[in-house]
This record gives C-alpha cells, structure tokens and sequence, in this order.
C-alpha cells in the first residue's frame, strides 16, 4: 500500500511548460508558459479527466511530470502577469 501524498505537491512538466501546486485531492493551481507569457489557472476536480491527470502527477506516471520544490513554484509565479487572489 502506497504512502498518502503531502499536499501541497509540486511538479512540471519536463519541457517546463506547466507548473503546478497539487492543494489537495480535489484541487490544483497551474501556471502554463505560452509564448513568453505566464498565465494562472485554478482547477477543482469534478471530471475524470481532471482526476487522471492529478493521479498522474502525484504518482509519476510514465515520467512526464517532475516533483519541483516550492522555491521553483514562487519563481514561476513571479512570472504570471496577472496574479490570482
């Protein structure tokens, strides 16, 4: 039996085009570089799709994802242009 993840969990994609702060089972924030912008988005998890993908990062499926610290986060918050309250 696997261990219960800590939240907040930290990953990014490995071409470091997403960040994401995992808040809980139900919940995560992502910050997608598009060009040369940042941009915040916040996710509640209400579709299988959304649960997939949030099974996937905190498990380390296939390796798409890396676990980041929260330095790596701040910094790429930094970045978004507009800040989420």
């Amino acid at each position: 039996m696997s261990e219960p993840a800590a939240f907040p969990a930290y990953r990014k994609y490995k071409n470091g085009l997403s960040f994401f702060r995992i808040n809980s089972v139900s919940s995560f924030d992502e910050i997608r570089k598009v060009g040369s912008r940042f941009l915040f988005s916040h996710h509640e998890v209400v579709i299988f799709p959304d649960r997939n993908l949030l099974n996937d990062l905190l498990s380390a499926y296939h390796d798409f994802a890396l676990e980041i610290t929260r330095e790596e986060w701040e910094d790429a918050l930094e970045r978004v242009e507009i800040k989420p309250e």
